[in-house]
């Protein structure tokens, strides 16, 4: 995954926090908690962790109903994403199997 990471210009999640504009990380699922909404939307908190540590990370609906097939512990993931420096955290547009994304 090393090559794929240096291809996509992936940074740790720590590094997204120092970043601006859209970024893309790699990391491991290790925790998925899945919610619905008062509206009846899905959306899911993920703990992940990479070489700096671990990260919670919120999908809200949206960015949920593009991961959710992603969604499994243990798998490597990539995360397209960006700091909110209005929230002060990691927002997630995108979390991809890592392993799909090898075959495109």
């Amino acid at each position: 995954f090393k090559e794929k990471m240096q291809e996509m210009h992936a940074i740790s999640l720590e590094n997204v926090k120092n970043s601006r504009g859209d970024a893309v990380s790699f990391a491991i699922i290790k925790h998925i908690r899945r919610i619905v909404t008062k509206k009846g939307d899905n959306m899911a908190f993920v703990t992940v962790y990479d070489n700096d540590g671990e990260t919670e990370l919120t999908l809200f609906p949206e960015a949920y109903s593009k991961s959710h097939k992603a969604l499994k512990l243990n798998h490597i993931v990539i995360i397209d994403c960006y700091y909110s420096y209005k929230n002060k955290e990691i927002s997630v547009t995108k979390i991809t199997d890592a392993r799909e994304s090898e075959n495109e």
